[in-house]
């Protein structure tokens, strides 16, 4: 009976993995056939680049962020359906469990369920506010690695003239210094990441105490035995545990956040720019006129549409 429970385990495990990994493979065919389709539409791969503000790294947008974030999405989405589920079964039986909590003078029903939702809550909008920095932080790190890969290429790219004009210390220079900016902001990260896991400790710890404290009354006046002191114990953590996974899940949220915001901006960029004409000759019953039409460098210097005549 064991061997077969083991082996139907093991094949729902290979099965949801095989599910898993097939989802990420043809989402990552339509994700990435719509970026690329975007990017080279109505020339945007040159236009962005003629912006103020263009979109840095769009080929590590398009390649990287993108696989980051299906991965992230299939994760996130897994652990929170896992999470209603759990929530949903432990909840039934901590409510089976609890009985009348008086808190101020006020008797409240099955309050030990009450309490355990509200101080996850209460702790999930606390570790938000601690973490919401790493949302900016993430972000700037895909940039300034992204920086840092592109110097890398761009030397590779020019070594002859770095070779011929003897450009290894100008180089060097330019490297370093991208690598210290990513150093400074990866400390940035560290800090605040320390922050949040430190206060998601103290709360997962402290909160089992709660349990016990709460039923101990129902124990002395022995309305409960302790076994269900055990039980409650257990019930109370399986549910506060399922009820935190956003919580716990927040640091990862972060980065998770950052890419889809990296790929929204570069989606929006996209957007703005389709409404670009390219220059259009067109041909009119009195000769050839020459339209010009939204044309990024001329309106940059001051220019206005024109139309020649011949």
């Amino acid at each position: 009976m064991n061997a077969g429970v083991v082996l139907i385990r093991a094949f729902n495990n290979v099965v949801n993995d095989f599910l898993d990994q097939g989802l990420a493979i043809k989402w990552s065919e339509q994700l990435n056939e719509v970026l690329t389709t975007r990017w080279l539409a109505d020339k945007n791969y040159y236009r962005l680049q003629m912006r103020r503000h263009a979109p840095d790294n769009i080929d590590q947008r398009i390649q990287q962020d993108a696989q980051d974030f299906i991965a992230s999405t299939i994760e996130f989405v897994r652990g929170m359906v896992n999470s209603v589920v759990t929530s949903l079964e432990f909840a039934v039986v901590l409510w089976g469990l609890a009985g009348i909590l008086t808190v101020f003078g006020f008797d409240i029903p099955r309050g030990i369920v009450w309490l355990v939702f509200i101080f996850v809550i209460l702790a999930t909008f606390i570790a938000m506010w601690i973490g919401n920095p790493l949302i900016r932080y993430n972000y700037e790190n895909e940039k300034l690695n992204g920086d840092y890969r592109y110097s890398l290429i761009r030397v590779r790219d020019h070594a002859e003239s770095v070779a011929f004009y003897n450009g290894e210390q100008h180089e060097h220079g330019r490297l370093s210094d991208r690598f210290k900016a990513i150093i400074r902001n990866r400390w940035r990260i560290a800090r605040q990441s320390v922050c949040l896991s430190g206060f998601n400790d103290m709360f997962t710890n402290g909160i089992k105490l709660f349990p016990i404290i709460l039923q101990a009354p129902r124990l002395f006046a022995g309305q409960i035995k302790i076994g269900d002191i055990q039980q409650t114990v257990q019930a109370f953590a399986r549910l506060q545990n399922a009820l935190s996974f956003f919580r716990m899940f927040y640091n990862k949220f972060t980065a998770y956040r950052a890419r889809l915001e990296r790929l929204y901006g570069f989606l929006l960029s996209t957007e703005e720019q389709h409404s670009a004409r390219q220059p259009e000759i067109s041909e009119v019953s009195d000769g050839i006129a020459l339209e010009c039409k939204a044309a990024a460098a001329f309106a940059r210097i001051g220019g206005s549409f024109c139309t020649a005549e011949a």
